[in-house]
């Protein structure tokens, strides 16, 4: 009877356990269900977090410029959080490197090799447009967003320091204010042919104050006399050593009045005031030739801009191209593009000047379409011959006029 009740017991107390095995087995499937479901909603968590970034990175926009340090500061960060904050999702990036630089990844060999080059969209010269549309790395190029004319800056504590009240009016002028104010830390002119715009900048110009064209409806006129007086003109000043030829810094050079004048784009007053104050510089135009009373032309410098041909998300970066050139007025208000609009010009008498010198001249428009860096080496290569003293402006010219017609020929 007692084996009968311990058996009974055992079986009783077998049955608990079994019950509480049973349970636990119950909570322990449970357990091991959350925690794969934890571990599942954590690698779906990490899927989609990877597949945000992506997105977020294939919206990711990279503007190559070197606008970034000739404008007012924050001004271009200013205008890419408005952008970006009109448009979710969409991130702008500066990359922001020299013009020369920029230049020369465009034009280098390894570029017209096929390389591919970085960015979206690029700020670009409008000079360099139809070579690199012809080679298809741009697409969509945009009107001007700025253009800038060449002036004529000069320090006008030098020139009164030499007896000079008011600026030279011709080319005898400027060599007789020249020869007055040189010293043995000081020349009269500041040029830097070096540099990727140098011939447009500080040669060209000459030329075109003598009214006279370089190119006319598509055929060089590089062998005519006013162009052959100008560069005998600049040979002069430079053997007579009135001349500094600055390599990168002729603003710079200017400023701290190593030079009494210089030709530069008037986007620089900005620069130039900072670095010298109101009452030190003026501007004007170029002098032209010695009893010259035709019509002058100015060269400008034009920011203008385009899509790469090789980006991944070309709507995006349309979107941007057409909202910095919605915004085109208030570079022109930052920068002093010229000529400047008629409010700006009455309230600052810098720019006033720059609108005079603007409306009695006229835009130089000789490489309008045509293979610019190709006619601005050759006629760079020439130059520096004639002012190594190897060749005659003569000579000179007629070479750079039989180099361009086998150019614009092919």
């Amino acid at each position: 009877m007692k084996i009968l009740e311990f058996i009974k017991t055992v079986n009783s107390r077998l049955r608990s356990l079994w019950d509480r095995a049973a349970q636990f087995q119950k909570y322990a499937d449970r357990l091991l269900f959350a925690l794969a479901l934890a571990v599942l909603l954590g690698a779906l968590l990490s899927v989609v977090l990877r597949y945000i970034e992506r997105e977020r990175a294939s919206r990711t926009l990279v503007f190559t410029q070197w606008w970034h340090e000739e404008l007012n500061e924050g001004f271009l960060t200013n205008l890419i959080e408005e952008f970006e904050s009109r448009h979710n999702g969409i991130r702008v990036v500066l990359d922001t490197r020299s013009y020369d630089d920029i230049k020369s990844d465009f034009f280098s060999l390894s570029s017209f090799d096929g390389a591919p080059l970085s960015g979206d969209i690029f700020a670009l010269d409008n000079l360099w447009v139809p070579e690199l549309l012809a080679r298809e790395i741009i697409e969509n190029p945009s009107q001007a967003i700025l253009s800038f004319i060449n002036v004529l800056y000069y320090n006008i504590d030098i020139l009164r320091q030499a007896g000079f009240s008011r600026p030279p009016r011709n080319r005898s002028e400027f060599t007789a204010y020249s020869r007055a104010v040189i010293n043995t830390d000081r020349k009269g002119l500041v040029v830097d042919r070096s540099g990727s715009r140098g011939v447009y900048d500080d040669v060209f110009p000459w030329i075109w104050s003598a009214g006279a064209s370089l190119i006319n409806d598509g055929n060089p006129t590089v062998s005519s006399a006013p162009v052959t007086a100008s560069l005998s003109f600049l040979l002069n000043l430079n053997n007579e050593g009135l001349i500094l030829n600055s390599e990168g810094r002729k603003i710079e050079d200017f400023i701290l009045g190593r030079a009494a004048f210089m030709i530069a784009p008037a986007m620089y007053i900005e620069h130039v005031r900072k670095g010298m104050g109101e009452e030190a510089f003026d501007v004007t135009l170029i002098p032209p030739p010695d009893n010259y009373a035709g019509r002058t032309f100015f060269a400008s410098q034009d920011w203008n801009l385009a899509l790469n041909t090789a980006s991944q998300h070309k709507a995006e970066a349309q979107l941007f191209l057409n909202f910095l050139v919605e915004n085109a007025p208030l570079f022109s208000e930052k920068t002093g593009a010229s000529p400047p609009d008629r409010l700006q010009a009455t309230i600052d008498p810098f720019y006033s000047k720059v609108w005079e010198i603007a409306m009695a001249g006229q835009l130089a428009g000789d490489f309008a379409g045509l293979p610019w860096v190709e006619l601005d080496r050759l006629f760079g290569e020439e130059l520096d011959e004639l002012f190594n003293q190897t060749a005659t402006p003569a000579q000179a010219v007629s070479v750079i006029q039989r180099e361009w017609e086998t150019v614009l020929r092919e």
